[in-house]
């Protein structure tokens, strides 16, 4: 209490990096005291929030629709490499290190130093190692788009799972590549930015005196080296797609989601003893591990892959949205905002198309998307690190009665 009003932290806003309290007064019988309080009013927020939860739902089964739609389209397999041209090309290739197609002058320009002994091999795909039967490959998808374009045969084809794009420096996917990065450094940047605002013991609003330590630090920091090491295996899939790439990219992605289900309940039930977190943990990393050794080892499914992830994305996205709007987080309409445009980012995911230029698909497009939704998403995290301090969400200095979070006396 502060001369002669009392404080309920859930009139509070957030703006910016530190909480600040509302101007507006009015007397309220149900305050923790007799004094004029701090009130926000609701009845605008509700009604913003429920249309934002609404939206989010319907983008979520949208989601999974075309997500169904997209595993379907991808059991048929791909048309290039299926295709008798793309056969018969490759294997003239393999055997000769010539390309060879119908109507189409051969080239020996290919990366096959036992059969092209005159060709130099650029740096770039030696650094990449890109083999015979990848340049092979690579060479014979853009034979067999040359003649069906000369043709007007049809639309583009996809070839081992993958639209054909165009090969810079060695690097199979650039823009892709590109936006990983991009990831990666947003993601340092603001951890960065995360320890210095810890270390700074930076106050937690305007005016206040908040001394509540933040019981979560560490979780996001296990968060945030996780993203950091998906994206860059990410870059390194994209630069080139082999196998252990392939599998280091997809099982880095698998971590992030269950770590991001780990945090979400953690905090969204406030588990702040070692033992509840440490069970909570074992039990999803035991999961993490047998999935990892099903795709390893039993089949590496795709389809298996995508629903699981989305069906923990989900969970995870539920327990953050109901835990916000059910305790009236001050920086509530910050994480419904990051919700829906991650998830409406994520439509470009499973709307597939040729890629633009030959450079970018929808795949890269859903790269550039995460970039500046990851810097919304810190500014939640560190709205949350400033509430705590206020006591308001500590299960030590805050109780939850008729919906509202009111300070201990």
């Amino acid at each position: 209490m502060r001369s002669g009003r009392c404080w309920v932290p859930n009139h509070y806003w957030f703006d910016g990096s530190e909480l600040q309290a509302v101007d507006r007064l009015s007397h309220s019988p149900g305050c923790l005291c007799s004094e004029t309080c701090l009130k926000l009013p609701r009845t605008a927020v509700q009604g913003w929030s429920q249309q934002l939860l609404t939206s989010m739902v319907r983008v979520l089964f949208v989601l999974l629709v075309l997500a169904g739609y997209m595993h379907l389209q991808g059991i048929r397999g791909s048309e290039g490499d299926a295709s008798e041209v793309f056969r018969q090309c490759h294997a003239s290739c393999l055997a000769t290190g010539c390309t060879k197609t119908p109507g189409n002058s051969n080239t020996c320009d290919v990366a096959c130093p036992d059969k092209n002994r005159g060709f130099k091999i650029p740096v770039s795909l030696q650094l990449m190692r890109w083999d015979c039967a990848d340049d092979c490959s690579y060479n014979c998808m853009w034979a067999v788009e040359g003649l069906k374009a000369s043709a007007s045969a049809g639309p583009v084809f996809k070839y081992f799972g993958k639209w054909p794009f165009l090969r810079v420096l060695g690097t199979q996917e650039i823009v892709s590549v590109l936006c990983s990065i991009a990831n990666m450094l947003a993601h340092v940047h603001n951890l960065q930015r995360y320890v210095q605002h810890i270390r700074s013991g930076k106050p937690a609003a305007t005016g206040s005196k908040a001394t509540q330590p933040y019981p979560y630090h560490w979780l996001w920091l296990i968060y945030s080296v996780a993203h950091i090491n998906a994206w860059l295996w990410s870059a390194v899939f994209h630069c080139r797609d082999t196998e252990p790439s392939e599998k280091l990219d997809y099982f880095s992605a698998d971590l992030v989601v269950v770590i991001g289900l780990l945090v979400a309940v953690t905090r969204t039930l406030q588990l702040q003893s070692c033992i509840q977190v440490i069970v909570l943990g074992l039990v999803l990393f035991s999961g993490l591990v047998h999935h990892i050794y099903y795709m390893s080892f039993v089949k590496f499914h795709y389809g298996y892959n995508m629903h699981l992830c989305i069906a923990i994305g989900l969970v995870t996205a539920a327990a953050w949205l109901i835990w916000a709007a059910t305790i009236k987080h001050p920086a509530r309409q910050m994480l419904y905002q990051f919700m829906v445009l991650m998830h409406a980012a994520m439509l470009l995911e499973v709307l597939d198309f040729p890629p633009m230029l030959w450079l970018f698909d929808a795949h890269a497009l859903w790269h550039a998307a995460t970039v500046p939704l990851t810097y919304l998403w810190y500014r939640f995290i560190f709205a949350d690190i400033a509430w705590v301090a206020h006591g308001a969400s500590s299960q030590h200095a805050g109780v939850i009665e008729g919906g509202e979070l009111k300070q201990k006396q």
